[in-house]
């Protein structure tokens, strides 16, 4: 599978492929093919990619359950270890009620250590490295 920018290299070295594609890795991070670096090259987090998130899920009318699948994967490091937070995102019955889950991940971890760094090859709290095993 395709979860970070080495996967991607390790594909085009395998195969001398032209393109790769992701799936479940997209699904924890939405930024990985543009290394979660925005326009002005600063990081991209997880909060922030689900602020985005929800964002688009108001302008499209997206449901609150496909919303909040998609926020249980982003979001994976800080609701795994906050758990009163994950509940919270389980009960949540509108596209507001999880914008304040976001909100109460910054106030209980404004440095975003529980968060996945995505630029950071060996962290691996992301949703998509939860069942993987080590390379070899």
């Amino acid at each position: 599978g395709i979860g970070d920018l080495q996967d991607v290299s390790d594909a085009f070295e395998a195969t001398g492929c032209d393109a790769v594609m992701s799936s479940e890795g997209l699904l924890a991070n939405p930024a990985l093919f543009v290394r979660n670096r925005d326009a002005d090259d600063a990081y991209v987090g997880a909060r922030r990619l689900a602020r985005e998130y929800l964002a688009l899920a108001e302008d499209t009318g997206a449901e609150t359950s496909d919303a909040r699948g998609h926020l249980f994967k982003i979001l994976h490091g800080g609701l795994t270890a906050r758990v009163d937070l994950r509940t919270a995102l389980s009960t949540a019955s509108s596209l507001n009620d999880m914008r304040a889950v976001v909100d109460a991940l910054d106030s209980a971890d404004p440095d975003g250590l529980l968060e996945a760094r995505h630029d950071d090859a060996s962290d691996r709290k992301s949703w998509y490295w939860r069942h993987r095993v080590a390379k070899v």
